[in-house]
């Protein structure tokens, strides 16, 4: 299909290059290198054409007729680019600034736990933490499809047909804020008592968006904004996204595994409504710090210090011209390959720099270069449905975040008068489960169980198994058991 591309995981490309290696032997007395370019080429077309099936005709209209329309600032310097074009301007470094790779490719970029502790480097210098140097910060042409968009595609196979897909963009630089470093007589940075400086810029920047669909539709979108973000439910009768939750910093940093030092509840008025056009949810990305939004205008999310994003319709970036997808592996580190640059776990940007006030404010002048965001964890997994009844046809909206899981701990049954009657143990044990929260340890109350007898026929009821099946429901779920 026009503008995507289809890629698979690390077994497919092995065998890959166990049929090319071969031919290219065999090529070794042909003078025209082109023939075996052409002889991989068609090796490898013909494995990713197969690919293909992994997601049915459906699901590919899904994933493209839904991907975002994407509105630049009409100010915006830093236009994204390609993982490629990045590559070719940074070297691979460790932590004390030693030049690992002169030249990292996408098939070269080391992966697994070892990565955490390198990091890309600008191969010019910045002369300054806040300095604008290379021209490679400034990006690509987003136009007739320039700038490829990473859209990571998981399917869970769960009564509902959820799927997980999740849109990211790459940009070469991140311009971070001014703040006024003495005393604000006003809210421009005009007024202020001392000086006024930039941070949190950093080489290297990935922004995304995740939107689940259930049963062929739209179900919630994610916007990632910095370090928070908003959850968008889906209105099919008023036909645009609406509002459902905001996400503090706190909150993302908790649901992510992660504690940050200066993670705070920032109150921030989220924009209510997410439009679409056609079917693309039209997003807006804020003048260089990309944050994505669902409306245009000024958005503040920090009073002190004074912190705003400024979004308009200044470039359309139509994503679905351009759409590189991936299906999801829980397996850890799978792809090789084209992508074998997922697996890489360090810094995509330069090493931090200008932190002499990184312990009162949390950010450097340039930050470090962040890391991937990965897989599709911004939405919690489906709730399991454990009825008799049937599934509903739209699941309940969930409780975000953090996703809600069920600890099952083993019990024996409590028998009456009677011992158990040796050397039928193992025929006899039955389990019971509890449901347990995994922070509080607490078990539910019986409202929110329902018992069952095994229908075991029997005239001695003091001898028979008090056998039971306890059924879970969702607490916010309407399908109880009758």
């Amino acid at each position: 299909m026009f503008g995507i591309k289809f890629f698979t995981e690390k077994s497919v490309f092995v065998d890959i290059e166990s049929k090319v290696k071969p031919l290219d032997y065999g090529m070794v007395a042909m003078s025209s290198s082109w023939v075996m370019n052409l002889t991989r080429w068609l090796v490898i077309s013909s494995v990713l054409t197969a690919t293909r099936a992994a997601f049915s005709p459906e699901v590919v209209e899904m994933i493209q007729s839904w991907a975002p329309l994407v509105w630049l600032h009409s100010g915006e310097q830093f236009m994204p680019s390609s993982v490629e074009f990045f590559l070719e301007h940074v070297t691979l470094q460790n932590r004390k600034g030693r030049v690992l790779d002169q030249q990292p490719t996408l098939n070269k970029l080391p992966g697994g736990p070892s990565s955490t502790v390198l990091h890309l480097q600008s191969r010019q210098k910045l002369t300054c933490p806040s300095c604008l140097g290379p021209t490679f910060f400034h990006g690509n042409n987003v136009n007739n499809g320039g700038v490829p968009v990473y859209a990571i595609v998981r399917e869970y196979q769960d009564a509902w047909k959820t799927i997980d897909v999740v849109y990211h963009t790459f940009y070469p630089y991140n311009r971070g804020k001014q703040v006024c470093i003495g005393i604000s007589t006003g809210k421009e940075k005009e007024k202020c008592l001392g000086n006024v400086e930039s941070f949190g810029h950093h080489v290297g920047d990935w922004e995304h968006v995740t939107l689940r669909f259930q049963n062929g539709k739209p179900h919630i979108i994610y916007l990632s904004v910095h370090n928070f973000g908003a959850y968008y439910v889906w209105n099919e009768s008023a036909g645009f996204f609406q509002l459902h939750k905001g996400e503090s910093p706190k909150e993302k940093a908790a649901r992510r595994g992660r504690r940050r030092k200066f993670a705070r509840d920032l109150q921030v008025t989220f924009p209510t409504v997410l439009h679409v056009s056609g079917k693309h949810p039209v997003l807006y990305s804020a003048n260089g710090s990309h944050g994505i939004w669902a409306g245009p205008g000024k958005h503040t999310y920090s009073t002190f210090p004074l912190l705003e994003d400024f979004t308009d319709q200044g470039v359309a970036w139509n994503t679905w011209e351009n759409l590189v997808v991936i299906p999801w592996n829980d397996t850890p580190y799978p792809y090789a390959g084209p992508l074998e640059w997922l697996n890489f776990r360090g810094g995509w940007g330069n090493a931090k720099n200008g932190c002499d006030l990184e312990r009162l404010s949390g950010e450097c002048r340039l930050n470090h270069g962040p890391i991937f965001p990965g897989g599709p964890d911004d939405m919690p997994p489906p709730r399991i449905q454990r009825s008799r009844q049937a599934a509903p046809t739209v699941a309940p909206i969930l409780p975000l975040p953090p996703p809600h899981y069920l600890a099952y701990t083993p019990t024996i049954p409590q028998y009456s008068q009677h011992p158990v009657p040796a050397g039928r143990t193992s025929s006899l044990l039955n389990y019971r489960y509890k449901r347990r929260d995994p922070a509080t340890g607490s078990t539910p109350t019986k409202a929110n169980m329902k018992e069952e007898p095994n229908g075991e026929s029997g005239t001695d009821a003091k001898a028979k198994l008090t056998n039971r099946l306890v059924t879970f429901v969702p607490e916010d779920s309407s399908t109880m058991s009758p």
